[in-house]
């Protein structure tokens, strides 16, 4: 026991408590921290000899590097799918893969294909493996995924994370040709729509055309206003001729009357072209602002259905290429292996162990001293005699039930 320091005939320090007793104690229970840390240690050393070996494997998939192509195809998905996948770190891209990861149907995939692959691995097994053996990181900034799977059977590792590449790609496409297939639907009736809307403005266009008899207002009156333009300097020059054949040539005049039944016929041509209406032929001036209210509003309803019909047959044409294409979101950089040696866990056991132990031994070195304190103390002398009787009473009722019953 561990005298203090008054006891010894040296200064009175109270209850003051020292390093240096700390260091007596364990300097005089150092029996104890050597027993707790070497039983630890042979404990530790037992448990890694009696673990089945655990087989250690893992593949690097990179971001499959057709940016373009990803993003267009990408565009097929629905919004549900794509609402959560913004953002930086990899994009949709990594989104997409992030939530195929953690899917419960590519579990189910994985553990179906390598229980049906590989010899002797059930359900049961490589269920296991996934739960408590497999390890998905995905990098936030590049994008690369590393799976890491450890397993009893070499086999079953490998066999796990060479599934990840191949079922990422596989669910990555069902779900584009999936999108794919719905949006083909709902394009189709609605290019039925707009097909019959489009054959409805044509209609329209049509009867406006016919009843006003323009099929292009402003190139028709243009086309009028330069005709005109003619007709008029042909009529000033006409007129000029014919007052000069007046005041040289009498009435009747075979030559005056071929001039003026020519600019007669010219002024006729004029009236047909700037006069309009059902005799003209083209629209005359006073006409124009009504045709082209009238016109514009059909071309404008006509060119409407129009765009629609071309963009709705542009989208059907895509979704309609997405069902024939692969969506590849993840390449291998680093295919699985099959591990050919165990991963060693000796070192982390073993250092674990004494660690361990080492801190269950110094526990146990300082209970021990405040026991053996404990029973020297004078001031504890009640509480072991009332221990004593209690042991004593104890033993003495155990010891009557355990008297064999007199023979009658």
């Amino acid at each position: 026991m561990i005298k203090h320091n008054d006891e010894a005939g040296g200064p009175p320090h109270g209850d003051e408590i020292r390093i240096l007793d700390y260091a007596a104690v364990l300097l005089h229970r150092w029996r104890i921290i050597v027993a707790c840390t070497t039983l630890a240690v042979l404990v530790g050393l037992a448990i890694v000899k009696l673990t089945p070996p655990v087989y250690a494997t893992s593949t690097v998939l990179v971001p499959s590097p057709e940016p373009g192509e990803r993003s267009s195809m990408m565009s097929q998905l629905p919004s549900f799918v794509t609402a959560r996948m913004g953002g930086g770190g990899g994009g949709v891209g990594q989104k997409l893969v992030t939530g195929i990861l953690n899917s419960r149907s590519l579990s189910d995939s994985v553990i179906a294909r390598v229980a049906g692959s590989v010899p002797g691995a059930d359900k049961g097994a490589v269920t296991k493996v996934l739960a408590k053996g497999t390890r998905r990181k995905v990098s936030p900034t590049d994008g690369s995924i590393t799976i890491e799977v450890d397993a009893p059977n070499p086999r079953v590792a490998a066999a796990v994370a060479a599934q990840y590449p191949g079922l990422i790609n596989q669910f990555a496409t069902q779900m584009v040709v999936d999108a794919a297939r719905s949006k083909r639907a709902v394009l189709e009736n609605q290019l039925i729509e707009a097909r019959e809307r489009l054959a409805s403005s044509e209609q329209r266009l049509l009867q406006v055309q016919r009843s006003t008899g323009t099929a292009d207002v402003e190139e028709q009156a243009r086309q009028g206003i330069q005709a005109a333009t003619q007709l008029q300097q042909q009529i000033l020059a006409k007129e000029v001729e014919v007052a000069q054949l007046r005041r040289t040539l009498a009435p009747g005049h075979p030559r005056l009357q071929a001039g003026e039944s020519e600019l007669a016929t010219m002024r006729r041509q004029l009236d047909r072209v700037t006069g309009g209406g059902a005799s003209g032929i083209y629209p005359g001036a006073r006409q124009l602002p009504n045709l082209r209210a009238q016109s514009a509003g059909v071309l404008r309803e006509y060119a409407t259905d129009e765009q629609v019909y071309i963009a709705l047959s542009a989208e059907l044409a895509s979704a309609q290429a997405s069902l024939r294409q692969d969506l590849a979101v993840v390449s291998v950089l680093d295919p699985p292996v099959v591990p050919t040696a165990p991963r060693s866990s000796l070192m982390r056991v073993m250092t674990a162990a004494l660690v361990l132990g080492l801190v269950l031994g110094v526990i146990l070195a300082f209970v021990r001293e405040y026991m053996a304190r404990a029973r020297h103390d004078p001031n504890n002398e009640p509480f072991r005699n009332a221990l004593d009787g209690f042991k004593s009473d104890v033993g003495g009722l155990v010891g009557r039930r355990r008297q064999p019953t007199p023979a009658p």
